[in-house]
């Protein structure tokens, strides 16, 4: 009995391999969110100088204590916190996974090669 399912990797749609779509999808989103954000950064360019690198160690030490130093005194606020982020933390990883499999057979499950 022959495998009904193939690899994204191998498969054709209309004719056209499914990795050209798997990399133009990606490439079309880099290309977006460059877009955007340089369109962003426009206003920003035209701004005054404004001297945020003269206490380097200072600043590193704000941002990095700062947003979360109440974090310990609300104990469910902690919680849902790490859920969300670990959340978000597993599905950017599943969407790399994702776009790696649709370009390559590496990450394939071996289901499909029996």
């Amino acid at each position: 009995m022959d495998v009904v399912l193939i690899s994204p990797a191998r498969a054709l749609i209309f004719g056209i391999p499914a990795v050209v779509f798997s990399v133009c999808i990606a490439l079309i989103g880099l290309g977006v969110l460059a877009f955007i954000v340089s369109k962003r950064l426009a206003p920003l360019k035209k701004g005054a100088f404004d001297p945020r690198m003269d206490n380097v160690k200072l600043r590193l030490s704000n941002a990095f204590n700062i947003p979360h130093h109440k974090m310990p005194r609300y104990l469910l606020a902690s919680v849902i916190h790490i859920i969300i982020l670990s959340g978000f933390i597993i599905i950017s990883i599943r969407w790399i996974t994702l776009v790696l499999i649709g370009i390559s057979d590496v990450l394939h499950g071996t289901a499909l090669s029996a």
